[in-house]
């Protein structure tokens, strides 16, 4: 905008940078040249949207199998991270431990990205070596999203290039979730009958806003529902406990680090808590579910902390300290 243009010419906004950096100590998220990384189990992460730690509490009936994950599984509660608080947002904190605090409406911070500056997840993964980093999800384009894990040196999967012979419905999300889990079990049985090391994230679409319906899982879940929303959340619960039984059969369960999360908070719409079972209140929060044991002594983490957490569970060795580990700040979320 008009003050921006005139205030800040390119020169001075450097020094600006260079000050903020010095000044906060941040200058170790810049030294790409001295990161070093060994991978150890592959690593499959399910990202969930708006499925709080209440919507699964809330609604057992509609969530056996992530309820039995959550007893059977390691289990780590998570406080949201200011920042971290919508899909793309909670990804970049994913994966540089930073929020995302940018000047701009947030579901187009990311538009236009063709490279990132700092130290992230992505950049460590890559460092690893796996055979396969990618990430899957029905429309890469949805906020932005593409650009983003391009920066984060994934290779994007979603409709464009599908597999399988389904419809992409609807167009603004593209494919439904039975189609993720579709063309993850593709490719996850062809690299391990390749023996090929990976690194996989993906995300569902189906438990956005109101629910979207597939009326192809009526069979499968064997449920009456009274909305799309929990039509959404059934399916999604049981095609992850077709996953889980997948996984198990392919002989990954040991070698694999999985991890399950949601995005964010389900959203405090009225209509929409009026949809499912949804308790408002301090405890809403959000969760890491995982087939390995966590390295913190911790029960509850903040959000930040994750890409270090995720890290350390999945056995890759690296020699980078995130924003969090910063001793010197004893109040990360004060500061």
């Amino acid at each position: 905008n008009l003050f921006f243009n005139k205030s800040y010419t390119k020169s001075s906004s450097e020094k600006h940078i260079k000050k903020f950096i010095n000044d906060n100590k941040l200058s170790d998220y810049y030294l790409k040249e001295n990161l070093n990384a060994n991978k150890s189990l592959n690593i499959i992460f399910l990202t969930l949207e708006s499925m709080d730690y209440r919507v699964i509490l809330d609604n057992p009936e509609l969530t056996p199998n992530l309820n039995k994950l959550i007893n059977e599984w390691n289990f780590l509660e998570v406080e949201p991270s200011k920042g971290c608080s919508w899909s793309v947002g909670s990804f970049y904190c994913l994966m540089t431990g930073l929020p995302s605090f940018f000047p701009f409406e947030r579901n187009r911070i990311f538009h236009g990205a063709e490279n990132i500056k700092i130290i992230n997840m992505g950049e460590i993964l890559k460092k690893a070596k796996f055979d396969f980093q990618g990430y899957f999800v029905g429309e890469s384009m949805f906020t932005g999203l593409k650009d983003l894990l391009k920066v984060f040196n994934f290779e994007v999967f979603d409709h464009k290039n599908k597999t399988g012979n389904f419809e992409v419905f609807p167009d603004n999300f593209g494919y439904h979730d039975k189609d993720l889990f579709f063309e993850l079990k593709s490719k996850i049985k062809k690299l391990n009958k390749n023996k090929e090391s990976f690194s996989i994230f993906a995300s569902n679409i189906n438990t956005h806003l109101n629910g979207i319906k597939d009326n192809r899982m009526d069979t499968s879940i064997n449920y009456k529902t009274n909305n799309d929303m929990q039509h959404a959340i059934k399916s999604l619960d049981y095609l992850i406990g077709d996953f889980v039984k997948f996984l198990e059969n392919e002989n990954l369960l040991n070698n694999t680090a999985i991890f399950i999360s949601p995005d964010h908070l389900f959203p405090s719409n009225k209509s929409l808590q009026n949809l499912i079972n949804h308790k408002k209140g301090s405890d809403n929060l959000l969760y890491l579910i995982s087939n390995k044991k966590f390295l913190t002594e911790k029960r509850r983490v903040f959000q930040l902390e994750l890409p270090k957490i995720i890290l350390d569970t999945s056995e890759i060795l690296h020699n980078h300290k995130f924003f969090f580990e910063n001793l010197e700040q004893q109040n990360i979320k004060k500061f």
